[in-house]
């Protein structure tokens, strides 16, 4: 058939167009979305602390032991790591497409436990911690106040202290974090 067809008889081409739309809606009924294939790369996060450090200290005894370990796991894109004034460290590893996330986090927690020896006792102390993260956002939840009862302080500590903790429990929920989270400085 040529363009020209559908362009004399525009009934006959929303007939059809409709039909396509209606099979696709039955089909997303049916098809699990388990069956979807991954398009983001699976992400590793670990964090670190060191207080009282600065963030070139932190660099050279938290950072350079845990990424000489680290670098080379399998599947591996490539690495980045961040540290600030106040101590604290991230290193992202980025995985391949396709890497199943849980065994990707299983090495990586491996591999950062022969580099613990290698860290200051503070580190050790106050612990690595190592999580899977999917960099996609799927959820966002916004807490108000209608009749501006409560201000943005008030609501951001209701949240962290009663929802943020039951919404990381949920199942198939990785985490749940508050953006710009605000606490009462003295209670």
């Amino acid at each position: 058939m040529r363009p020209s067809f559908f362009i004399r008889r525009p009934k006959f081409a929303f007939v059809i167009s409709m039909l396509i739309t209606l099979f696709g809606l039955l089909a997303l009924q049916v098809m699990p979305i388990d069956q979807y294939p991954d398009i983001t790369a699976p992400k590793v996060v670990v964090r670190a602390n060191y207080p009282g450090a600065d963030a070139q200290t932190v660099i050279d005894t938290v950072g350079a032991p845990i990424e000489d370990q680290v670098n080379g796991a399998e599947g591996m894109v490539y690495m980045s790591s961040k540290s600030a004034s106040d101590g604290s460290y991230t290193l992202t590893i980025t995985f391949e497409v396709g890497v199943d996330a849980d065994l990707a986090q299983v090495d990586v927690q491996n591999r950062v436990a022969l580099a613990e020896p290698g860290l200051p006792a503070e580190v050790r102390q106050r612990g690595v911690k190592v999580r899977k993260r999917n960099p996609d956002i799927l959820m966002v939840v916004n807490i108000i106040s209608p009749d501006d009862r409560y201000d943005g302080v008030f609501l951001s500590n209701y949240a962290s202290i009663n929802v943020a903790g039951d919404l990381g429990r949920l199942p198939g929920v990785s985490a749940a974090e508050i953006i710009g989270a605000l606490d009462y400085g003295l209670r």
